[in-house]
Formats: structure tokens, sequence, C-alpha cells
């Protein structure tokens, strides 16, 4: 049996002890999985809820997660919005916003068992129920000094006369009894309709709890919107940038609506979770047995079918066990679950990549293909994972999505440089190489966005001072002339383009190298002059003007926008190059955190120095 590790690429032929649900995917076919699922090449190794996994005779376990109530409401609100985002995509193509849907909008509205709740804790039937319940008597025999006993038990005189242990004495006439056999009466509040009435306050206070956490993480995303649209913090083109794809969802007035509703809401949650709490702390619940059993098929007693407060619990134990039911699936339908999640996941992470490429030229009508600095890239969905690469670079840009909300195990996994490990959930810590794609984060294109570009100008940058030679003689002869565009590596045939040349200088010299050079030559050649007219424009459109060069250095930089004074520079440290990318130096130096003010706009990055 073969394995495929997607995080290192490489293959293995054993599973580890324990795995990351969806790192590892088969390369057999019909593999057995549990005994209820077959899986094929390219299916994932997933989670089916029982946290351990068989496979023919290996045996490993999946690492588990601890998720406190926040991250169980982060986590199915990232799941609920995956999967409506990818519905839409479904009708829209790849023209949607990568943002939170317009559709968990439905969420700040009170649920069926929530408004039920709320007529039948208004008409006070619980509180009822709680006071002044209904009650059976219990009879209990035992054996108990004389002197307690106010009803003997049906036995009594044959007990007494078969134990001469209870005797106090004897006399000629009969017995005087120490002890007696008697009945004791005693009110039992565990009966049926009571037991129910248990199980339900618990099963409320459980969807109370889990719906208020939904809410809050929810709310707590709008208000994040409409405060980032407020916000003079960030840089102008980062907040339009973030509200036109947060539009594309939600309209501002709609945001602010829904917002006002959530909050409504969450109060009435909040009420009632007070008020079942409270029911719980006194009264009927703490005079019934912890262990009392109630079916999960409700047995319509008198008492329940007639009652004018009891029969109010079968209505809500019937709305809360349908929702109950929704999470008791056996193991392999779990297993499709979590397919369908890995798949959906995968998908939308091909639409923010898609979504982060929109600022450059896109050729095909699929989106799938893109232009940047003359070069031509193509967008490849290979499985689950997604593929930037170019034709003439074997380095290809790779992101890994993991529909996992674990984060710690994957820090501790080393990745390649060209490899970027996707996941819901990000961690205090997390390395360059793991990043944090969830439609809840209002940077997730943002992030993915300056990852693709930090990639793209890596690749342009080694293009620059390299040595270009040997050169033909007519060819030396022009570069000799353009001494400030060039400069002469000592002892030997070759110089190193310093400068943007102009575009008559680009006709001559391009017909030289064509006319006497050979095509390796000639390609190494209009590529370093593409390269230095590509870092001569902005992307707003305007000219770069170019500060300063260094002829020590001959790959150090550093250009400024003459529009919008966006600077960038190659600076070398040592034996490592540091490029910097970014608007109006004077303005971000007051910032702390570059990403957060101006995004992807923002790069800073090192490279190691050029050999050649």
């Amino acid at each position: 049996m073969i394995f495929l590790d997607r995080i290192s690429g490489k293959t293995v032929s054993e599973l580890p002890k324990y795995i990351i649900p969806g790192q590892y995917c088969t390369q057999t076919k019909k593999v057995r999985y549990n005994h209820h699922t077959d899986l094929d090449i390219g299916d994932l190794i997933l989670d089916d809820g029982t946290g351990y996994i068989k496979i023919g005779e290996q045996e490993s376990y999946c690492n588990q997660v601890k998720m406190d109530e926040k991250i169980e409401a982060d986590a199915e609100l990232t799941i609920l919005a995956i999967h409506s985002i990818v519905e839409q995509i479904g009708i829209e193509d790849y023209k949607v916003s990568p943002m939170l849907p317009m559709k968990l909008a439905e969420k700040v509205d009170l649920e069926e068992v929530e408004c039920l709740l709320a007529k039948i804790l208004e008409a006070g039937h619980l509180h009822s129920i709680s006071d002044r319940p209904r009650l059976d008597l219990r009879y209990d025999d035992m054996v108990s000094p004389v002197e307690r006993v106010r009803k003997l038990a049906a036995g009594a005189l044959n007990h007494l006369a078969s134990h001469s242990d209870c005797w106090q004495n004897r006399t000629l006439s009969g017995v005087l009894p120490r002890k007696i056999l008697a009945r004791f009466s005693e009110d039992d509040y565990a009966i049926y309709e009571n037991r129910l009435y248990k199980r339900v306050l618990d099963l409320l206070e459980k969807h109370l709890i889990r719906r208020l956490s939904l809410l809050k993480s929810l709310n707590e995303r709008l208000e994040s919107a409409l405060d980032f649209q407020k916000s003079e913090l960030t840089h102008f083109e980062l907040r339009h940038d973030i509200c036109a794809l947060w539009g594309e969802a939600f309209q501002t007035d709609v945001t602010d609506k829904q917002l006002n509703n959530g909050k409504e809401t969450q109060r009435t949650i909040e009420k009632q979770l007070h008020q079942i709490r409270s029911l719980k702390q006194r009264g009927l619940y703490r005079l019934i047995p912890t262990a009392g059993f109630v079916p999960t098929q409700v047995h319509r007693t008198n008492v329940l079918s007639h009652d004018s407060h009891y029969r109010h619990l079968p209505i809500l134990w019937d709305s809360l066990s349908n929702k109950n039911d929704e999470n008791r699936v056996s193991p392999d339908e779990r297993f499709k679950r979590q397919k369908l999640i890995s798949k959906n996941y995968s998908i939308y992470v091909g639409l923010v990549i898609r979504r982060s490429l929109e600022k450059f030229i896109l050729f095909d009508n699929n989106k799938t293909k893109f232009m940047w600095s003359g070069r031509k890239f193509i967008i490849r969905n290979k499985g689950y994972d997604w593929v930037i690469s170019e034709d003439r670079n074997k380095d290809d840009l790779r992101f890994i999505p993991i529909a996992w909300f674990g984060t710690d195990q994957i820090n501790s996994i080393e990745i390649d440089q060209y490899t970027l490990v996707c996941t819901p959930r990000a961690c205090s810590s997390m390395s360059d190489r793991h990043l944090q794609v969830t439609p809840l984060d209002l940077y997730v294109v943002e992030r993915i966005g300056a990852k693709i570009d930090q990639w793209l100008w890596m690749r342009l940058i080694k293009n620059i001072g390299i040595p270009l030679g040997p050169l033909p003689g007519p060819v030396r002869d022009l570069v000799k002339k353009w001494h400030e565009k060039f400069i002469e590596i000592p002892n030997s045939n070759t110089v190193r383009l310093i400068n943007p040349l102009e575009v008559d200088q680009i006709n001559e010299i391009t017909a030289l190298v064509q006319m006497f050079a050979g095509q390796t030559f000639a390609d190494k050649m209009i590529e370093a002059i593409d390269t230095l007219r590509f870092l001569s424009k902005c992307n707003c459109g305007s000219s770069r003007t170019l500060l300063s060069t260094n002829k020590a250095h001959p790959q150090d930089f550093s250009f400024i926008c003459e529009s919008c004074s966006t600077v960038w520079s190659v600076k070398t440290h040592g034996f490592r190059r540091l490029f910097t990318l970014h608007p109006r130096l004077n303005d971000a130096e007051k910032i702390s955190d570059h990403f957060l003010w101006c995004g992807r706009r923002w790069l800073e990055f090192e490279m190691a120095i050029s050999t050649n």
C-alpha cells in the first residue's frame, strides 16, 4: 500500500502512528477504510469520528483537536460559510466574494425551538413544573426500631417470629419486639415525566450554549467589518479592496441591520439560558437522580398528554431531538461529511487564489492563466491541491488546503520553501509556510496575495544585475557608449544591466543581439531588459524614478513611484539581500504592523546573493 504525504510530496508505504486528517491520500486502488468505506487513488485519509484508522493491516490514529466553545463556534461558522460560498461558485462561476456570505445572516433569526421556548418560559410552564411537580409515593419495607414505626409491613408478624434477634423480651403471653418490619412511604420525584423534564433542561442548556457561541462569533465578524470600513488606521487602497469584496456579499446598511438583529437575538438567547440555568439550580431538577434514563422516543403518558404544564415537554423534546439527530451519524456518514468539507475547502482556497490575482492580466475565461512582468503563469488544480507554475521555471508554488482546525502539529512539520499549507484556523506561532485561509478573515485575499507576490518577485529579482556575455563585438561597442546603463565586469567579456533602457535603446540593442548573438544569449539579454523595464513602471500605471544604484553591488536598486510614492528597493546586507516594497515610507514608520496597515502592498523578505 502506498500513501502520499501532501505536505512533503513524498510517498510512504506505511502511515505514521498519529496523522493529521487530510495530510495523506491513498495511491492504491480499492483500499478499505475502517471496514466501511472503499478509498481510491487520490482519496484523503480523514477522521470518521472514531479517531481510529485501520487500512488493511495498518493501524493509525488521528490527531485530536481540543476546542473550547469559541473555537467550536468559529469552526461551525467557517464550515457553513464555505459550503454556502461553494454553492454560489456553482451558479456564478468564480465571481463570488470569499468573504462571509449573506446567507449566514439567517443564523441571526431565532430558531423554531427557541421561539417555542420563549412562549413556554413566558407562560411559566417550566417554572410551574419545578415548583409544583407531579410525584408518586414509594413504599419501602425495612426493619426499624419500634419507636420509629407507624405502620407495619404485611409480613411483619411472620418476620418477627422467625428473627429472634429482633426480640426485646419473651413472656408467657408472647414476644415484646425491639425491632420490627415496618412500611415507610416517601415522595418519589423520579417519575418518568420528571426525568423527562430534567433531560429537556440539559438539552436546552447545551443547545443554547452552542447557539450563543455561534451568534457571538457571527456578530463579532459583522462588527469587525463595520469597524474596518470606518477605520482611518489602514491604507486607503487596502480599505477600498477589502470593502469592495465585503460589499459583494453584504451591503453596509444590510450589515448594520443584520448586526442589530443578531445582537437582539443574542440578548434573547442569553436571557433564555439564564432562566434554564436558574431552573437547574433549584426545585425539581435537584431532586431527580442524575442517572435517570429517558428513552429517545417519548412515551405519551396521561400526564404528558393532559397536564397543562407537562404537555409542553414532549413538544420541546421532539424539537431538540430533531436537531440532535443531525449529529448522531454513523462513522461512514461522518466520513462522507468530512470528505465534502475537504473538497469544498479546496474549492474555496482556489477561489481566494483567483480573486488575489485579479490585479494581474487574466487572459482566459476560466481565470486559470495570468500574465505578470511579461511572463505567463498558469493555475492548476491537482486533486485537492493548487499549483501556480511558469513554463520556464520548475519552482512551482503549491497550496495544500487541509480542512483541519488543529495547528500545533502542522508547525512541527518541515515544509518546502515553495509550499504553503492552508488551514481555516490560525495559531499564535504560525510558520511563514502555514497560512490561515478562512471566510471569517477580512484579510484572507491579502494573505494569499502577499505570498503569491513574494514568490513572483523572488523569481524576477534573480534576473537583476546578472552577468550578460560573452558579448559579440557590435553589442560590446554599443554598451560601452551606454556606460550609465551597463557596467563592465573586470577581466571578462561580460556586463551587467543596472538601469532601464529607453524604447529606442531597446530596439537598437535587440536588433544587434538577434543579428550577432546566439539564441541563449539573446533570451538572457531580452529577459534582463524586460525585467528592468517592468521595474520602471508602478502598479498604479505611473513611471518609477530610479533613485540610486550601487556599482559595488549591481543587484542593489532603489525606485520610487512619481505618482503614489511607492518605494521598491534591493539592498545587500552581508551575504543576504533584503527586498522591500511599500507605500509612503514616512507614514508606514508610525505603524507597528505593516500588513494590517496596507496588506500585500508591504512586502519584505530576504534572498541569497547570486553567485553568477
